[in-house]
């Protein structure tokens, strides 16, 4: 028994007392000036037992081009790297992760494959061309906008997304059924399915080919912008808590509504200076039958 245990103890030192590489020097500048690197010299190498209990790194603005080594902190919850000069993003490891913020990088892929505990992922302003969704079950707020991607498959956990400036052309969010806010504006969507999304209040579908838009199952409706898509036609009969409203550059010249009275005061209303409904000038509020 006794055997056992010193075995045990031996391991475990030897696991505290392994250096882990970082070869960036301003990523372990910032472990150093944090007091997490307990020798505060800037070698290139931190101690394992320095980091084993590292929850959270807040990493933005740092001038970073490297996170190798970021795999070691196996008990990182949140990640914030944002801002900085990292072309690649070893999270493999990190099975705890959390939260993930690694927007404005070099990045041209991300694997989240193996990090299931992942709520919350902002990687926008990248240059990611394929970003894989399906293996993160807890994944619910996603902001991948301003990438390269072409192509999206959102699983049902996500309530919040933001894909916006990409080059979708298929737009997959059939199993999304629970999102309450969606923006997919500046892509190539020509078709928008969201007749099965009853607790959607925010979408954003401006600048997209789009020549069809069903809302009359979106009844908790709250915030919509379809500026300048190719729509013939609008109706906002079943949408009577619309307060945000935009659709200027399109080609229809009148609106369906479900009541004019309340259509037309909202449609002159403004909050804090903002006009809440931007429409073209030719533009008609109607009742339509």
């Amino acid at each position: 028994m006794y055997l056992i245990y010193l075995i045990t103890i031996l391991f475990f030192n030897s696991r505290t007392n392994e250096r882990i590489e970082i070869e960036d020097v301003n990523f372990e500048k910032y472990l150093v000036e944090q007091g997490i690197d307990s020798d505060k010299k800037i070698d290139g190498k931190i101690s394992k037992a320095d980091i084993i209990d590292i929850k959270a790194l807040d990493l933005g603005l740092k001038d970073i081009h490297s996170l190798s080594g970021i795999e070691s902190f196996e008990k990182l919850r949140v990640l914030n790297c944002s801002t900085n000069n990292i072309r690649k993003l070893d999270i493999s490891r990190n099975k705890n992760l959390e939260v993930l913020v690694c927007d404005n990088n070099l990045l041209d892929s991300l694997d989240i494959s193996q990090n299931i505990n992942l709520v919350e992922l902002n990687c926008r302003d990248n240059k990611i061309k394929f970003i894989n969704l399906q293996m993160n079950p807890r994944l619910c707020r996603v902001d991948c906008s301003g990438n390269l991607l072409k192509f999206i498959e959102i699983p049902e956990s996500i309530t919040i997304l933001n894909c916006s400036g990409n080059e979708i052309q298929n737009l997959d969010i059939r199993k999304a059924l629970n999102l309450t806010s969606l923006g997919c504006h500046e892509n190539k969507i020509e078709h928008l399915e969201i007749s099965n999304h009853l607790a959607l209040t925010d979408i954003n579908c401006s600048d997209n080919p789009l020549k069809y838009l069903d809302l009359s199952k979106n009844i908790n409706l709250f915030n919509l912008h379809c500026d300048r898509t190719y729509l013939t036609k609008l109706d906002l009969s079943q949408n009577p808590k619309i307060e945000w409203f935009s659709c200027k550059g399109n080609i229809f010249s009148s609106i369906c509504v479900w009541d004019l009275k309340i259509a037309k005061e909202r449609a002159q209303k403004k909050s804090y200076g903002v006009q809440m409904w931007e429409m073209d000038k030719n533009i008609k509020l109607v009742i339509c039958k």
